[in-house]
């Protein structure tokens, strides 16, 4: 019976998330067909189309890494790579984001390199999507910080942000698919509502594990923490 019903809510939230840019889409091609439409609202409903139309693409590429990630039909590839090296380069990626809300990125880097010996592309989108939700939550002028630091088995990160923050009853659904913090703009945000339950199954995959610590108006801190060596 439990299974039916999880089974039941997330056909629901596929067809509601998908059917929210597809109705977007035909609204807006429809009123494009008016011939006397000046070129500036013509350019603007097309630019709103192509927004959903991403948006879709982005949805549908999501759910299926997720499903492969939680059949654990995904083979990781291992290589042995520098994690500090890896944190830079993403958070230069994010950087254009926070500067657009006044973000701060601090990245309290370790006297010497760490490497550990992972799947790079996955562990890269962990912090893909932990940082851009930072970013996301987090009120302009803002801070993120994140650290890495070595014990003799593991390399734990660590990205903490002066958001929001979050409630108990809110932390127990973070990593559901399709939940979102807030609702209420989660358009305008742009999330799908599955970055943390991606980011959540690819540090599995790897052995480790993830913890939340937030408090309502104090923002909220993810820890992450990988084994260095592969262990089957």
């Amino acid at each position: 019976a439990k299974q039916e019903e999880t089974r039941q809510k997330f056909i629901s939230d596929i067809s509601h998330e998908f059917q929210t840019p597809l109705t977007a889409i035909q609204g807006f091609a429809n009123i494009l067909k008016d011939e006397d439409l000046p070129k500036s609202q013509r350019q603007k409903y097309a630019d709103i189309i192509l927004f959903h139309s991403k948006r879709l693409s982005t949805l549908s590429k999501n759910m299926l890494q997720l499903t492969l990630l939680e059949r654990e039909e995904v083979e990781l590839e291992y290589t042995t790579f520098s994690i500090v090296e890896q944190l830079s380069r993403v958070i230069s990626t994010q950087e254009n984001q926070a500067i657009l809300k006044d973000i701060e990125i601090v990245f309290e880097k370790p006297r010497k390199d760490i490497t550990v010996n992972g799947d790079e592309q996955r562990l890269e989108q962990v912090w893909i999507n932990i940082i851009s939700n930072a970013i996301k939550y987090t009120d302009n002028g803002g801070l993120i910080t994140i650290k890495v630091k070595k014990t003799s088995k593991e390399v734990e990160v660590s990205i903490e942000d002066t958001g929001r923050g979050m409630s108990k009853e809110v932390i127990s659904h973070i990593f559901e698919r399709f939940y979102r913090v807030d609702k209420s703009h989660s358009r305008e945000i742009g999330g799908t509502g599955l970055g943390l339950a991606i980011a959540r199954s690819a540090v599995v995959m790897h052995r480790g594990a993830i913890k939340v610590f937030s408090q309502p108006g104090e923002g909220t801190t993810f820890t992450m923490r990988i084994p260095l060596n592969y262990v089957a």
